[in-house]
């Protein structure tokens, strides 16, 4: 048996599940979710758990303080994302393994593909007030992280990407989609709007007052995605069903090195 941690916000949750989900798969064993984070305050940003709003996940939740106490008294064997081996199966000869991490790479879950996207999968929001104009139009949502990316601790952690990223991505996704139609969600919208004063395309801000999870089915239901270096927008364009998307992504995800297992080999870096 073996037991994942969840932790932070959506697109992380989902990373974390996809990653024991998987084990569990090619090991046939057991996997229970460890969502006690949800039920204390251990960052200064409350995350919301919402791996519960996938219909089609049906998973054991553990929320249990001795099960922390567990962990710290080493009763339990521990492996985290810097430990961990995707090649190596010893993990699985203990009878009980919790993996605490964040398990940000593709290939920990491409086998599986198929049955992750399957669970994965959120009905369309028909009644959505944007949802028409998106199902429509040759849409494409462009992400704008900013709030808690502007901290102190996470700007030394996360590339800081500039007004330049979406205006040269403007014009690619021009060269190469025919009237597109940009959507832009951001979790600081009237910043947001500041960054693309000065450009003149056909643009629609969406505000879901802070809905991030109307937010995710929306950026999941354009045609094309332009994403920022954040988990979030990366989850709604591997998601993106549609077979011709072009989905756009920042060559640098942190500041002090360049990402390689996360990106789909047919996604667009610049």
């Amino acid at each position: 048996m073996i037991i994942v941690r969840i932790m932070g916000g959506l697109g992380n949750q989902l990373f974390q599940y996809a990653f024991g989900r998987a084990i569990s798969l090619k090991n046939s064993i057991p996997v229970y979710f460890d969502i006690t984070d949800y039920s204390r305050s251990t960052t200064n940003i409350k995350r919301d758990f919402e791996l519960a709003k996938f219909p089609n996940i049906k998973a054991k939740y553990i929320n249990s303080a001795f099960l922390r106490s567990a962990i710290r008294l080493k009763l339990i064997k521990k492996i985290t994302d810097s430990e961990y081996d995707i090649s190596k199966k010893k993990y699985y000869s203990v009878k009980l393994t919790y993996f605490s991490g964040y398990w940000q790479n593709l290939h920990y879950f491409q086998d599986f593909e198929a049955t992750i996207r399957k669970e994965l999968d959120i009905p369309v929001l028909i009644n959505n007030q944007y949802f028409q104009q998106i199902s429509q139009k040759n849409s494409v949502s462009m992400h704008i992280r900013l709030s808690d990316y502007l901290l102190p601790d996470n700007a030394s952690i996360y590339k800081q990407l500039t007004s330049k990223y979406y205006i040269d991505s403007f014009d690619l996704i021009r060269s190469k989609i025919e009237n597109p139609s940009f959507f832009i969600f951001s979790d600081d919208i009237e910043q947001a709007k500041q960054i693309l004063k000065d450009v003149k395309e056909d643009i629609t801000y969406i505000d879901n007052n802070h809905n991030t999870f109307e937010d995710f089915r929306l950026m999941k239901a354009c045609k094309h995605n332009i994403i920022a270096n954040s988990t979030f927008s990366w989850w709604t364009a591997w998601l993106n069903q549609n077979n011709e998307k072009v989905v756009i992504v920042p060559k640098q995800w942190y500041t002090y090195n360049d990402v390689t297992n996360i990106y789909p080999e047919d996604w667009v870096l610049i």
